[in-house]
């Protein structure tokens, strides 16, 4: 099994972009997932990995126009697509990037939260506590 070298975590972002080429071209892409170090991209462009261009996109806190370099190449649902990696990204850019990441990644979070019913506590020497708690936040004195 690979390891998975990202330095940072990965959030699924299903969302247009445009892609501004070196001489000016601009292609529509649309991003698969982000994270504060690059971007997965299905694009039908044919980029050679090492091609360097800008990629703007609309994230939770505002538009960014940032640079990028083209990693990898893959396939995602029957599309071409690559992975890049930014490149020295404006502070204003980087900023929005990670707040926008932030959000996205307290999102996912959220909706990843089981709503079961908390199972009965225990008890155990006068005191009855949640088990799956890591802090006593349930405490309560029995009987």
């Amino acid at each position: 099994m690979l390891k998975d070298r990202r330095a940072h975590e990965r959030v699924t972002l299903r969302s247009p972009v445009t892609l501004v080429l070196a001489d000016g071209t601009i292609l529509p892409g649309t991003s698969v997932d982000l994270s504060e170090g690059g971007v997965l991209v299905l694009s039908e462009a044919e980029l050679p990995v090492g091609a360097r261009l800008k990629i703007r996109m609309r994230l939770e806190y505002g538009a960014v126009n940032l640079p990028l370099v083209v990693r990898r190449h893959c396939a995602v649902d029957a599309g071409r697509a690559f992975g890049a990696e930014f490149i020295e990204p404006s502070p204003r850019a980087r900023d929005v990037l990670r707040r926008s990441l932030a959000e996205l990644i307290m999102r996912k979070a959220l909706t990843n939260v089981s709503i079961a019913p908390r199972p009965r506590p225990r008890v155990y020497d006068k005191v009855c506590f949640d088990q799956r708690a890591a802090n006593c936040h349930d405490l309560m004195l029995v009987g």
